[in-house]
């Protein structure tokens, strides 16, 4: 049930990320770039890639697509070197995180560990919940 109520949320993000037409007839879009930016629905590249035992960071040239990431209101899917990974149900709910004493939003599938979502300058920052975990930065490219 919760994950068809947070789908139904997600899907009422996603279509409402049009434009809506005015009494005057002129487009206006509904929700401010800001806000835009914060919603994780899109297709999304990693660019860089922390953590691990040994607390390294790799960055990745955006244009190679060494992992994409495809957000929708109900599915989660992952290429690399554009082959299909995975794809798989989620919800996204508030919980307990690693990193924050604060509830933050998290990314749970069917097939793969918790992951924190959070924004940084309008890339989405996904964060697996265990420690020597990764830290992944992804750029939006649609």
């Amino acid at each position: 049930m919760i994950k068809k109520i947070i789908g139904m949320g997600l899907a009422f993000v996603a279509f409402n990320c049009g434009t809506i037409k005015t009494a005057e007839g002129a487009s206006e879009p509904p929700i401010k770039k800001e806000q835009q930016q914060q919603s994780p629905l899109g297709t999304w590249v990693l660019v860089q890639r922390s953590g691990g035992i040994t607390g390294a960071t790799a960055t990745f040239d955006p244009a190679a697509k060494e992992k994409v990431i495809l957000i929708e209101s109900n599915k989660f899917i992952v290429w690399e070197k554009d082959v299909k990974k995975s794809e798989q149900a989620y919800v996204i709910e508030k919980g307990k995180v690693i990193e924050s004493t604060v509830p933050q939003d998290i990314l749970k599938g069917e097939q793969s560990m918790p992951q924190s979502i959070t924004f940084k300058d309008g890339n989405l920052v996904l964060r697996t919940q265990c420690y020597d975990c990764y830290t992944e930065l992804y750029q939006r490219i649609r």
